[in-house]
Order: structure tokens, then sequence, then C-alpha cells
């Protein structure tokens, strides 16, 4: 047995308990977003910095992942799938913050739902050879 197929089972449960944990935090932050403060012992005025660091890891992810998809968007169609759901996320949180007078109309209400309609249009279905015109 290879010394990667013996570690399989392990790096597959430390993903699928990382992504849980993720998820638990992005809809924390998404439903309840004073919560996440708390739970990592901030309190008012101490922990500004912590949680916009963490958006900013992510965002910087995101970053990576776009600049993998425009350089071979077939290979990379995960990456294109993922922004996708981040935009339409991104849109619904501007739009109900939008509808309940939180934030006026404008760039965050109004890009993301741009980002999903260009990124659902422009999507690589078809094979390579053909999209290249090979």
């Amino acid at each position: 047995m290879r010394p990667m197929s013996r570690r399989l089972p392990l790096l597959r449960a430390i993903l699928a308990i990382t992504g849980l944990i993720q998820l638990g935090m992005g809809l924390t932050e998404i439903l309840a977003p004073g919560a996440l403060p708390s739970f990592f012992g901030g309190g008012p005025g101490r922990d500004l910095g912590y949680l916009p660091a963490l958006g900013g890891a992510r965002y910087l992810a995101m970053a990576w992942g776009m600049a993998l998809a425009a350089r071979d968007p077939w290979r990379h169609r995960a990456w294109i799938q993922v922004m996708i759901f981040v935009q339409a996320v991104d849109w619904a949180a501007g739009a109900y913050y939008w509808a309940s007078e939180a934030i006026d109309w404008g760039p965050a209400v109004a890009l993301p739902l741009l980002w999903v309609v260009l990124l659902v249009l422009l999507y690589p279905r078809q094979g390579r050879a053909e999209a290249e015109g090979a």
C-alpha cells in the first residue's frame, strides 16, 4: 500500500471536520452575526479585528481560486462553482439588508447579482477543444 493511500482516510476525515467547522461558522456569521465574537472569547471593543481577519483570509482564498480558474477554467470549474455560490449568498444578504433598509442600493447588492449572471452564462460547459476552436 502506498503511503498516501494509508493516510487518505485520515485526510478525508480532517477535510470533512474542517468543512463542517467552516459550515458552522459561516451559517453562524450569516444567521447570528453577533454570536461568534463571544464564542471566540472577545467582547465589545476587544475583538474588532479578529472576525474581519477571518473574512479576509477567505477573500484571499477566493482570489487564489479565481486566479487558478482564470488560467484554466475547464480544469478549475469547481472554483467557478464556489464563486457562483459565494456571490449568490452575497446577493441574498445584500438584498435582505437593502430590503430592511440597513444598507442603500449599490455595489453590495448589484455586483454579486451581476457576477452570478455572468459566471452562470459563461460557465465552461462544453469541451475545452471545442471551446478553443480546435
